[in-house]
């Protein structure tokens, strides 16, 4: 007898292939489980969820599209990600760091990110210009 865990049979690689490939002829999901329907039987079709998973690895969905945010925990996570959004020698405004913080998936308000800028990374990581009564920041060392 079973200790009431649902077990999730391992889809078949006939199955995973087919519907990869029609996700990467860009069919949704569930045009996807409804298309395969026709070939397999319904028990050997995988759970919307597991399509997601596999767009995801492919690259089609970002987290912010699935309405899943990543954690913005730690101080050393927070300055890598915050270093990541710059470019070779660019200037941006605290929104515009918000903005692409927000596009990779982390939830943030521009307030908290433009605070921890203040106190953890400006003349340690990143310089700031006052233009116009407007606070830019860029790099240092690029």
């Amino acid at each position: 007898m079973t200790s009431g865990v649902y077990e999730r049979r391992p889809i078949k690689p006939e199955v995973k292939t087919a519907i990869m490939e029609l996700l990467k002829a860009g069919v949704t999901a569930p045009k996807a489980i409804e298309t395969a329907s026709k070939t397999f039987p319904v028990k050997d079709l995988p759970r919307r969820t597991t399509i997601n998973k596999w767009k995801k690895e492919l690259g089609y969905i970002k987290p912010a599209m699935t309405g899943e945010s990543l954690k913005f925990f730690n101080n050393s996570v927070k300055k890598d990600v915050i270093l990541s959004v710059f470019g070779e020698g660019e200037t941006l405004k605290g929104e515009e760091i918000t903005k692409r913080i927000s596009e990779l998936g982390y939830r943030v308000k521009e307030s908290n990110v433009k605070m921890f800028i203040y106190y953890h990374m400006q003349y340690q990581y990143l310089k700031k210009e006052r233009i116009k009564g407007v606070n830019y920041y860029s790099k240092i060392g690029v």
